[in-house]
């Protein structure tokens, strides 16, 4: 009984990485700024996501903060329509 609980688990793990990895390839494809490095990074997460979910986790989380303190730095500078100049 514990051989095939184990067996289940294992199954449910290697389907869950699977799926995140079809999901990361949909978000991939619409999110990517070149066409080429969507296909890339499409191809790669349905084929090993073993190893390239966690790498393309580490990138999005890079590129989002660094895309996302220069804008939210210029809408807390920047002076009111209020203030005088």
């Amino acid at each position: 009984m514990l051989k095939y609980d184990l067996i289940m688990l294992i199954s449910a793990a290697v389907a869950l990485i699977h799926t995140l990895g079809v999901l990361s390839a949909v978000h991939a494809v619409a999110s990517v700024r070149t066409p080429q490095g969507a296909i890339a990074w499409a191809v790669s997460l349905v084929t090993f996501p073993y190893v390239a979910l966690p790498l393309y986790w580490i990138w999005v989380a890079i590129a989002f903060t660094a895309t996302s303190k220069p804008c939210s730095a210029a809408r807390w500078n920047r002076p009111s329509a209020a203030e005088p100049p």
